[in-house]
């Protein structure tokens, strides 16, 4: 049974900032459900289903339920509820794109200090030294890298 929650007008207007996008979202992966349901089992269907509407009835569910989860994803991190098990996953993804962005943007400085390396030589040591630490896991890249740049180096 549906319950309704009383609030205050204050309190709806400050929901309405983002919940009004999360509406819209769940409301077309309602309507783009419904339809496929009405079109495939409902009680105007005039045809059998033949292998290639499963197939398609198997990918529109499949981008239906990925669009549902991420909607219930992104409503959790905007309550800061972890409870919804896919918010810890995103987490730590997100936390591994950020070390990997900071690591890319060290490699990228290194990479332009080696080129403005003032020899050949000092160029081609300076760019083992980068390789060598791109080589390495981001966690262990990223202060190896600083301390290479902070030595001003070249």
């Amino acid at each position: 049974m549906n319950t309704f929650i009383p609030g205050t007008a204050e309190s709806r207007y400050a929901i309405s900032f983002n919940g009004d996008m999360h509406l819209a979202a769940l409301d077309r992966i309602h309507r783009l459900h419904y339809a496929l349901w009405e079109d495939q089992f409902g009680t105007t269907r005039e045809h059998p289903i033949g292998e290639w509407d499963i197939e398609i009835i198997g990918d529109l569910l499949y981008v239906l339920n990925d669009a549902l989860f991420n909607e219930i994803r992104d409503m959790a991190l905007e309550m800061g509820d972890d409870s919804i098990s896919s918010v810890e996953p995103y987490l730590r993804m997100a936390k591994e794109a950020e070390r990997a962005i900071e690591c890319n943007k060290l490699v990228d400085k290194a990479r332009d200090r080696q080129r403005k390396a003032g020899t050949e030589e000092s160029r081609e040591a300076y760019q083992a030294k980068v390789d060598a630490l791109a080589a390495l896991p981001d966690e262990d890249a990223i202060p190896l890298l600083k301390a290479l740049l902070g030595k001003g180096e070249a």
